[in-house]
């Protein structure tokens, strides 16, 4: 058996699984990191509804972009934000949990994270589309949102970088309902 102590992390939070471990539960309670680690195992909708239920909510969203899940259930961190926008979070949550959430997990808060002066000015700009999307889970279990998420462009080290085509047949968008 092993601690888990403070600022400790624990990815792949929202597995497909029968539900949170009271151990799991008491953890994200004490400071532990839950991030979501999305990926080709280890995401269930209706796992991540209950957890929202019971007040755990992860602290970070990334993915957990695999050649063999890459275009089976995970496309991009963008459409992970937007399957946790379809589970009842706000923008501005999956935002500050793709950014400055996630540089504290890792450290790096005062270098990452956030936009502030004398920092390396790396920007997503991304463009909110309304509509009926369609996503599923690891267990291909469907589910539905009222917005998903474009990359418009990035800049990184003050570079502008304009974004592919995308991972579905119709570039970034999942398919409509």
């Amino acid at each position: 058996m092993f601690a888990i102590r403070d600022r400790d992390s624990i990815a792949r939070c929202i597995a497909a699984s029968p539900g949170p471990l009271p151990e799991f539960v008491a953890a994200s309670r004490t400071g532990v990191i839950m991030d979501s680690a999305l990926g080709r195992h280890n995401f269930s909708h209706q796992v991540a509804r209950r957890q929202a239920d019971l007040g755990i909510h992860p602290d970070t969203i990334s993915t957990d972009i695999t050649p063999g899940g890459y275009g089976e259930i995970v496309y991009s961190l963008l459409e992970c934000m937007a399957k946790f926008m379809a589970l009842g979070y706000s923008l501005a949550d999956v935002v500050r949990m793709t950014t400055s959430n996630a540089a504290r997990a890792i450290g790096l808060s005062s270098e990452l994270g956030t936009i502030a002066v004398g920092r390396e000015a790396d920007l997503s700009i991304i463009d909110v589309v309304s509509g009926r999307w369609h996503f599923i889970d690891t267990l291909a279990q469907p589910f539905s949102g009222e917005q998903s998420l474009v990359p418009v462009h990035t800049v990184r080290a003050g570079e502008l970088i304009a974004p592919n085509w995308g991972p579905h047949p119709a570039g970034w968008l999942p398919e409509l309902e």
